[in-house]
């Protein structure tokens, strides 16, 4: 089978087992008068008859018992290598992790070297009839061979079930961020003792801040998710997040005008399969109050951005929302 990406090897590993189980080696044991099946051959063979009639008594009788034997390596390595790929690769393949902890078999703390771990399965592998334990055997060791040539190449999987995070950072690199610049002028929270001390914790931080034109500035909260507007309002900003984006503007307003800003844009920006930024709408807090206008955003040309994929200028894209915003085709 050679060798197999830790991808595939997860995939075939956890359908597998999905279908057959955990790989088990049946332990095999004789004894006199036991409570498993009589091994007649064995006890014709080895114990002593007494005779009745004519006829052999057997007084004790050699009997067979199996059970699994939970310290076998190759299911120990079954077990640690179905745990480990499904917890790195399962979300990618759409599939649940595998966890064996209600199984009595033994742990294995860390992947033994590759040499020892093929050198052990083959020989698991001679004492093995059916087919699906030989194939198993087989991906085990081309997956053991993979691990450890992706751990030597420092290769990894990485993957987020956060995407909110990565769709910030695409908008972030779409229209540029100099959100640093200005947190100095965001309020924290001051918390005084009975005894006089004081001290500010964490406050509210923008997903981003950054200069439209010579006299505007934008501050944005990206949102990862997709609003339908009036008449058929759904899924849209909660007022937490609308008095947020309020509240940034108030704090920032004075200071802007200090450098020079007349004007602040304040908008959500929410993905979209558009080929250009446009308005969608806007909330207002309360009606005919300060209002956070909607922005729809390119989605496929934002990551695109984000990557890196082709040359991409965010003031054109900042001069595009704000003419949006002002009804400026």
């Amino acid at each position: 089978m050679g060798s197999v990406s830790g991808l595939a090897a997860a995939d075939w590993m956890i359908r597998d087992f999905l279908d057959h189980g955990l790989l088990r080696r049946m332990e095999v044991a004789h004894e006199v008068n036991g409570s498993g099946t009589v091994n007649w051959r064995h006890t014709v063979e080895l114990v002593p008859a007494a005779m009745s009639r004519g006829r052999p008594v057997y007084l004790d009788t050699i009997t067979r018992r199996s059970e699994t034997d939970n310290r076998n390596f190759a299911t120990r390595l079954h077990r640690y290598l179905l745990e480990r790929l499904s917890s790195e690769y399962g979300p990618v393949l759409d599939l649940e992790p595998v966890v064996l902890d209600h199984e009595p078999v033994e742990q294995l703390d860390a992947l033994p070297p590759a040499e020892e771990c093929e050198a052990r399965l083959i020989a698991e592998q001679r004492q093995t009839y059916s087919q699906r334990g030989i194939d198993l055997l087989e991906m085990m060791i081309a997956t053991v061979r993979s691990l450890e040539m992706e751990n030597s190449l420092g290769l990894s999987l990485y993957g987020t079930s956060y995407f909110h995070h990565v769709w910030e950072a695409a908008c972030a690199a779409a229209f540029g961020n100099d959100v640093e610049k200005w947190l100095p002028y965001l309020p924290r929270p001051c918390w005084t003792a009975t005894d006089g001390s004081s001290a500010e914790t964490d406050t509210f931080i923008p997903d981003l801040v950054t200069i439209v034109s010579q006299g505007e500035l934008l501050i944005g909260d990206a949102k990862y998710y997709r609003p339908s507007m009036p008449p058929m309002l759904g899924n849209v900003p909660g007022v937490n997040d609308v008095a947020k984006q309020i509240w940034y503007k108030e704090c920032l307003i004075e200071e802007a005008a200090k450098q020079g800003y007349g004007s602040i844009l304040n908008a959500f920006l929410f993905p979209a399969d558009t080929t250009k930024v446009s308005l969608m709408g806007c909330v207002e807090l309360p009606a005919g109050g300060a209002r956070v206008d909607a922005i729809a955003v390119p989605f496929l040309f934002a990551l695109a951005a984000y990557a890196g994929d082709k040359p991409h200028d965010p003031s054109t894209w900042r001069t595009v929302l704000a003419n949006a915003i002002k009804g400026i085709l």
